[in-house]
């Protein structure tokens, strides 16, 4: 290539058009919509994996000195997944509700501890469902469950995110 070509190259070159960002709105209607194809995947789970996984977690919150007097907001949430009634099956929805209750937990502003204690068991709730075992599950796909929650929550978060950009909030 001679001197001078791949600056002429450079010049010639057109620019894509940039991507449209979407609005806060967009942003929820998309997070909306990947809830509820979530929910309607039909996901079911064996009760009995999501109390080991619950009572994992309480030990691993326990080890770390975060105990149900100190936290009890997280370890409410964490009793209702490890009790489940008699005869019952877990849904995707039932793990994602749990998770929200969680993610308020960690927001409390008076027990810096339950952010701690809380954002431990999501990720623990987060991991089990991404990698749950063909096992665990009655009927559904798992992955494909966990995958959409994931993108509904980006987009939620993205979305408020653009609200404080904004001055919404």
């Amino acid at each position: 290539v001679g001197a001078g070509t791949v600056p002429a190259m450079v010049r010639g070159l057109k620019r894509a058009a940039p991507a449209a960002i979407p609005t806060a709105e967009e942003l929820r209607a998309a997070s909306t919509d990947a809830y509820k194809q979530a929910r309607e995947l039909g996901l079911q789970i064996k009760p009995e994996p999501v109390v080991n996984v619950t009572k994992g977690i309480e030990n691993d919150l326990t080890n770390l000195g975060l105990t149900a007097r100190n936290v009890p907001e997280t370890y409410s949430v964490l009793s209702a997944l490890k009790t489940p009634p008699e005869g019952s099956i877990l849904t995707a929805t039932n793990l994602e509700n749990a998770r929200q209750e969680l993610s308020q937990a960690a927001r409390n502003q008076t027990n810096r501890r339950e952010a701690v204690a809380a954002n431990a068991a999501i990720r623990h709730l987060d991991n089990y469902l991404a990698g749950i075992p063909p096992t665990d599950v009655i009927s559904g796909d798992a992955k494909a469950a966990s995958d959409l929650f994931k993108q509904a929550r980006a987009n939620w978060g993205a979305a408020m995110r653009s609200d404080v950009v904004g001055g919404k909030l």
